[in-house]
């Protein structure tokens, strides 16, 4: 049976190496997370230093990738919103500023406490459904000013 051989063209900027502790399965979809993050953060979203961005589903995979470059690449002010305290404290740890539960409590009264009255600059919502419905109505009362949507 004869072998299939592949060949990579690539700057040295576009590769990375993973550590021998992680498998190839979990470094390659790191890599996919933080590059849909930053797209969406850079090219959708448009960030800029000191926004301050509320992520959706930010305990997950995609949702933490973002919290990391938001609050430590790009120094924003991130408010994570999560299921539980658990999440919320794996959150604040990645980075954020604070968070936020949905579910409990009206997370629209939470964010506005949080932030002083102000709102956000930019929405990264990555979980969609409900919790998409209940933000995209801040929209009309100023409450960001830009909303990126991840499908994934």
């Amino acid at each position: 049976m004869p072998q299939s051989h592949y060949y990579l063209n690539s700057s040295c900027q576009d590769v990375w190496g993973i550590d021998p502790a992680i498998s190839f399965g979990v470094g390659a979809s790191l890599v996919n997370s933080y590059a849909t993050a930053l797209l969406a953060l850079t090219r959708k979203a448009a960030i800029e230093e000191g926004d301050t961005v509320l992520v959706t589903g930010a305990a997950g995979r995609l949702g933490l990738a973002v919290v990391d470059l938001a609050a430590n690449v790009y120094r924003c002010k991130v408010i994570g919103v999560c299921a539980t305290e658990d999440k919320s404290t794996l959150v604040r740890d990645r980075g954020a500023w604070a968070t936020v539960t949905y579910g409990k409590q009206d997370l629209a009264a939470q964010v506005k406490k949080v932030t002083g009255g102000k709102g956000v600059s930019i929405i990264i919502d990555s979980v969609g459904g409900e919790l998409f419905k209940e933000v995209i109505k801040w929209l009309s009362r100023n409450y960001f000013n830009r909303l990126s949507t991840i499908v994934h």
